[in-house]
């Protein structure tokens, strides 16, 4: 495992960013040998320049659940669009909350211009709370060009029915989960004394084809002192190897910045609750007494290495449904 300290509000971004770049001459390579033959020859966008950019369009539209309650069930379509004649299209479907009863969630074909391609799947709302569907397409020209399209249905299933919460394209990964472990600590004068130390894990859970994860720590630096932090084996444990960036420049300040980061060409970490990844430990010294106080996250991403055809591309960079924080009571009597 590599390990590098970095400065930078954006570092694990820009890291992913460039291993993407540094795999494309190798790609252009093998499509000079041949690999990929199999696919359908792509227009240059050289020559579609005397015309509007190609543009590639996702939509979802939802029934309504039947019954409206938890078992409802629910008919999902997916319509693709682009404006100019397209080979390569692969269209991808992620469900929260809501289970797959019928069809097929992923897509790969080819569109005619201007003339709109369904495909259409079945869920069951199973489970209480916020969830939904998203569609991911990636309209793949060339190694160097492809056009993404995003859409995203939320559905609220609660005691009183199902709502379908429509328009909600926000960046969120449905169900996902970044939460620090324990969850809460509670120390007084008698247990503990000034400058003991205690550990906290940043642990993930349920997300789908992860590839990279960048998280902002804080925490009010009169009450704590950060004495270390040691990276989490979520990619090691499953097989996989990959770059561990953190920055400590900022550690007084009362925040620091870690993540980690796979390949782009290589699939994404699956991981569902309640299985969970350990992304890193952290080491605080307690330097006073407090009421209350948490840790917390604030601007946490994480990326997903999601399928085109002949490789995984990174592809976008999703905000976590749930960040949950610490609390840390230290009290003087």
């Amino acid at each position: 495992m590599k390990k590098l300290v970095l400065d930078g509000a954006s570092v694990i971004l820009v890291v992913c960013l460039l291993l993407t770049v540094m795999m494309l001459p190798m790609l252009l390579l093998l499509a000079l040998s041949g690999l990929f033959s199999r696919f359908t020859p792509y227009q240059p966008y050289s020559a579609l320049e005397q015309g509007p950019e190609p543009c590639l369009i996702s939509k979802i539209s939802i029934s309504e659940f039947e019954p409206p309650q938890l078992g409802g069930e629910a008919m999902v379509t997916v319509t693709l669009t682009t404006n100019y004649d397209a080979s390569n299209v692969t269209a991808h479907v992620d469900i929260a909350k809501l289970e797959l009863i019928a069809g097929n969630s992923t897509w790969t074909g080819e569109l005619k211009a201007n003339i709109p391609k369904n495909f259409s799947i079945t869920v069951r709302a199973f489970r209480f709370g916020v969830g939904g569907v998203e569609v991911i397409a990636c309209w793949y020209q060339s190694p160097a060009e492809r056009y993404w399209a995003i859409d995203a249905v939320g559905v609220y299933a609660h005691r009183d029915g199902i709502s379908i919460i429509r328009g909600n394209t926000r960046m969120v990964g449905f169900g996902s989960s970044l939460y620090l472990d324990p969850e809460s600590m509670e120390w007084n004068a008698i247990s503990h004394n000034i400058n003991d130390t205690f550990t906290v894990q940043v642990r993930v859970t349920n997300v789908t084809d992860l590839g990279a994860i960048q998280f902002y720590l804080r925490w009010d630096p009169t009450i704590l002192r950060l004495i270390q932090i040691e990276e989490g084996d979520l990619l090691k444990a499953r097989g996989y190897t990959g770059f561990w960036l953190h920055s400590a420049l900022e550690i007084d300040k009362g925040y620091i910045m870690a993540g980690h980061c796979l390949l782009p060409t290589i699939p994404g970490l699956n991981i569902e609750a309640p299985d969970s990844g350990l992304v890193a430990t952290l080491t605080f010294q307690a330097i006073n007494f407090t009421d209350r106080t948490q840790i917390y996250f604030i601007n946490t991403l994480y990326g997903k290495n999601f399928w085109i055809p002949v490789t995984y591309i990174r592809s976008l960079f999703f905000y976590f449904e749930y960040m949950m924080p610490a609390t840390f009571i230290f009290k003087k009597e």
